[in-house]
């Protein structure tokens, strides 16, 4: 029987270990690893350069990192059978508890990576979500008590009962309102904080846009050409880098420069 137990222990333990490495909490990464044309990277292992903790890309090329909390710019570093690749863009708050990546590999001859951010959750919308709750729990109790006591009183003190109980209501739907108005906000300007970095050869130059990499830029009074003066100072086939801000369905140019 003692010899049972050992064996169980050591299978426990070895289950706990596997998996990929991860951290003590605080932060869940949710992502996904995908080829231009759309296809899952299967089986690639996917580091955070932020915390070391790393996981292991399923069949449809998503994963899953439960690592410490961070802030700034996330990194990682794709290693797959035929390439390795590292990856850099987009900012983490420090109140962030959920975030989304999307990184798409170029496995042409030289393979290259750009990634999309988005913040699915902070700590702020989760605060928010407790506080109405206990809130609404609070009101529930007190109206309860006051319904209880204005059954055992004379009219005048149900009637007064009564007035207090849809105070307490309306005062819980205004604070889950506000509450409500925060998640929403929080979830508006952490999807406006999307950044997209492409290095690679210009393919094609139409008027306010650019094409690099199969990825479209548009700039406009605020991108910085660095020691050019205009797009029109580029020329297809030159070698730049360009960093982008997604905004609703247009991705414009913040930034280029020649590489």
């Amino acid at each position: 029987m003692k010899k049972i137990s050992w064996i169980f222990l050591v299978i426990l333990i070895i289950w706990g270990c596997s998996g990929g490495s991860r951290g003590t909490g605080g932060l869940v990464i949710e992502g996904s690893v995908l080829t231009t044309t759309g296809n899952p990277v299967t089986n690639a292992k996917v580091t955070s350069l932020n915390t070391g903790d790393s996981s292991t890309t399923n069949q449809a090329g998503n994963f899953v990192i439960d690592t410490d909390r961070f802030s700034g710019e996330p990194g990682f570093i794709v290693e797959a059978d035929s390439f390795e690749v590292q990856s850099s863009g987009g900012n983490v708050p420090d109140s962030a508890r959920v975030i989304s990546v999307k990184i798409i590999v170029d496995v042409n001859d030289e393979p290259t990576a750009t990634q999309e951010v988005e913040i699915k959750q902070t700590s702020s919308s989760s605060s928010s979500s407790a506080s109405s709750s206990s809130q609404s729990s609070s009101s529930s109790s007190s109206t309860s008590s006051s319904s209880s006591s204005s059954s055992s009183s004379s009219s005048s003190n149900s009637s007064s009962s009564s007035s207090s109980s849809n105070s307490s209501s309306s005062s819980s739907s205004s604070n889950s309102s506000s509450s409500s108005s925060s998640s929403d906000s929080s979830i508006s300007s952490s999807s406006a904080s999307m950044e997209v970095r492409v290095e690679g050869r210009i393919e094609s130059l139409l008027g306010s846009t650019l094409t690099v990499r199969g990825t479209t830029f548009t700039v406009n009074g605020d991108t910085d050409f660095g020691e050019f003066d205009s797009l029109s100072d580029f020329a297809v086939g030159q070698d730049v880098k360009v960093r982008g801000v997604r905004k609703n369905n247009l991705l414009i140019a913040t930034r280029v420069r020649l590489k």
